[in-house]
């Protein structure tokens, strides 16, 4: 080792390391290991999901256009489905007031499969829920992770969205 090499060695001051984006995703959808909610076992044989059950992760996350984060915890999306007593569809429903998520409204989890009820900000017709599909005929459909919320048109009427990113 030359002199100038040796040097820089000895002065070299160790830097922390960057978390990436990358890290953070990955840290964000980890796998669950807690005994709270469903493990993954119980997804896989005593509620009877099968399709895309692989890779699940304990949470949803929202990116809201506001700026803010909203997290559905995976105990609190299964606590009422019961694939045993005939739940074969299940979503969590957002409440949605002047196009865009109300947070003083109730995140509900049932059968009901249709995207989005209503359309537009105001009116009689205005949009009141966004739903993330969660088990479509008895398939878990792999959604939790991290959404962005969005608005989209639907028959030429404003409607919110969640885009799994």
């Amino acid at each position: 080792m030359d002199a100038t090499s040796s040097y820089r060695a000895a002065t070299l001051v160790k830097q922390q390391t960057e978390t990436s984006v990358g890290d953070i995703y990955a840290n964000a959808t980890s796998l669950q290991s807690s005994s709270s909610g469903l493990s993954d076992d119980v997804m896989d044989t005593a509620q009877g999901l099968g399709g895309g059950a692989g890779n699940r992760v304990n949470n949803i996350y929202i990116f809201l256009m506001s700026g803010s984060t909203l997290t559905i915890p995976r105990s609190s999306i299964f606590a009422d489905f019961d694939i045993a007593g005939g739940d074969t569809e299940w979503s969590v429903s957002i409440p949605i007031s002047n196009l865009a998520y109300n947070s003083g409204g109730t995140i509900v989890y049932d059968t009901n499969t249709a995207l989005n009820v209503g359309t537009g900000a105001t009116g009689g017709s205005a949009q009141t829920i966004a739903r993330i599909p969660i088990v479509r005929d008895k398939k878990m459909l792999n959604p939790l992770g991290v959404y962005k919320e969005g608005v989209s048109s639907k028959n030429g009427a404003a409607v919110v969205e969640y885009y799994k990113i």
